[in-house]
Formats: structure tokens, C-alpha cells, sequence
């Protein structure tokens, strides 16, 4: 009783780490300041929230759910002066999955 697969082909992301690159996140300036810009690639046009988490995952800055347009896209979220200098987190979700970078801020 034996089984054999051939031609299995997968033509999306199968796993976390496919996704992440295949979204193509990257933030900058770190070490941020006044503004941390977001750019991100979108195979297609898909609904995404933007966070900036303190160490311990509370939310301290959100951008509302906005629909984003297939290819490259930029986001500039601008950093309030109540939050001091640490190591905080910016979090992409994207249909259920999110995306995690690290980010500085020196004041």
C-alpha cells in the first residue's frame, strides 16, 4: 500500500516566514526620532493596521485599518514626544498575520 505524490507546487506563501518575506516589510530610520517611515510590498490589494508597541505589547500609536494598493507602499507614523527613548516595536497585521520589527527611539 504505497503512495506517490508528484508535481506539488505551491505558488503562495506556506509558512510565517515566506509571508514576512514575501510582504517585504522594512522600517526606517532606526534609530528613529520624530517620524519612523513603514515601506511594505502588497502582491495585491489587502487591508493592513499599523502599531507602535512599547516593550510589554501595549499599543501606544495605531494607524486604522486602511486598504492598501498592490506594489510598493509607504506609511510615515509620526512618533509623539511623550514617548521617551527605548526599544520599541512596530506591528503590521494583515490578514491575521502579523509582522513584528524591532525599532529605537533617541530623543
Amino acid at each position: 500500500n504505497r503512495m506517490y505524490l508528484d508535481e506539488i507546487n505551491f505558488t503562495s506563501p506556506v509558512g510565517i516566514n515566506e509571508f514576512t518575506k514575501h510582504i517585504g516589510i522594512n522600517v526606517f530610520p532606526n534609530p528613529a526620532n520624530e517620524n519612523v517611515n513603514i515601506t511594505f510590498s502588497l502582491s495585491e490589494p489587502k487591508k493592513v493596521m499599523l502599531c507602535l508597541l512599547d516593550a510589554i505589547g501595549n499599543i501606544l500609536i495605531k494607524k486604522e485599518i486602511t486598504e492598501y494598493r498592490s506594489g510598493i507602499n509607504n506609511v510615515e507614523i509620526p512618533i509623539n514626544q511623550n514617548i521617551g527613548s527605548g526599544i520599541y516595536f512596530i506591528k503590521m497585521e494583515c490578514n491575521g498575520i502579523s509582522v513584528v520589527k524591532k525599532i529605537v527611539i533617541d530623543r
